[in-house]
């Protein structure tokens, strides 16, 4: 819990305000700093402004009424924990407002004594236990970076950031050469502190607006957003660099491995299934022409 609690209250009802703030000043442990507003509308700018640490919100607003608002603050923020407060006591209502992405509900009649400060302590608990519990289903265990899960829906969303803005963006395959070898000469220990170099490598090269994923077994996978083939292409060969001259200590040994790799940019005739395809098809022309090389999907296409 921090020092200070940041409140956003989304209440409309003067009276109902007051009695927020009354109820939270009773609690000295954390200390808070509310905000109010009146309006769902408003209440998206501060969001964007501004950090907090819980939502309290109506369900009837000037703007927006019933549930599509729990949706919305949600959407507008994932990370937010929200408590639904309303004048109803209808249970299914309760039911469904955590459905819609609230952690809890509570009912106006049951804000008393200290009620409302430990039904925003189990709601900020709750959302820490949701988000642990996303990152660790969209994270490679073995390696610490994104798996195939994280990677499928950050080039979905890509792509429909790419038609909805015109944001050209890229994906580069890539796969490690003859790893079967080190698997089957040194053990699968250090076939798996070889992955986890590699992934080291790859996600300390990437951009904050990039993703590095591995995809399974020896594969690894990058989006980046970039303007031509070139640009993505640099993009992997200094990964294939940087991996090609690093000693991997493993148990009983120093290796030394090498990556191929396949890039392909996005284009508007592409779903996600034909982008990565056609960087697959690269990744298999570089492996085709000797390994330890970066292949275009244009070149690959023209070679075909």
């Amino acid at each position: 819990m921090p020092e200070e609690l940041r409140v956003l209250l989304i209440e409309d009802c003067e009276a109902h305000a007051r009695m927020v703030e009354l109820l939270l000043g009773r609690s000295t442990d954390p200390s808070f700093e509310l905000t109010q507003t009146e309006r769902l509308a408003d209440a998206f700018r501060l969001i964007h402004d501004q950090p907090f640490d819980v939502a309290l919100m109506d369900l009837g607003l000037p703007d927006s009424q019933g549930l599509d608002a729990v949706k919305r603050i949600r959407s507008a923020a994932p990370h937010l924990p929200i408590v639904v407060l309303t004048a109803s006591n209808d249970e299914e209502l309760a039911l469904q407002s955590i459905s819609h992405g609230a952690q809890e509900f509570l009912s106006k009649e049951m804000m008393v004594g200290h009620l409302l400060m430990r039904v925003i302590r189990h709601s900020i608990a709750r959302q820490k236990q949701l988000i642990s519990a996303q990152a660790q289903a969209l994270t490679d265990e073995l390696t610490g970076i994104a798996n195939r899960r994280s990677f499928d829906m950050e080039l979905q969303r890509r792509i429909a950031e790419s038609q909805r803005s015109g944001i050209q963006f890229g994906a580069i395959m890539f796969d490690v050469d003859y790893f079967k070898k080190v698997n089957d000469v040194h053990g699968h220990e250090a076939g798996d502190e070889v992955l986890r170099g590699v992934a080291k490598i790859l996600n300390e090269l990437v951009r904050v607006t990039d993703l590095a994923a591995r995809i399974g077994g020896e594969e690894f996978a990058l989006i980046a957003p970039v303007v031509d083939v070139p640009e993505l292409a640099s993009i992997a060969d200094r990964a294939r660099q940087s991996i090609g001259g690093t000693q991997f200590d493993v148990p009983g040994a120093s290796l030394q491995v090498t990556i191929s790799a396949g890039v392909a940019m996005y284009t508007p005739d592409d779903d996600a299934q034909s982008v990565m395809r056609r960087a697959d098809q690269a990744l298999y022309q570089a492996k085709s022409q000797g390994r330890n090389r970066v292949v275009s999907a244009e070149s690959a296409a023209a070679s075909v």
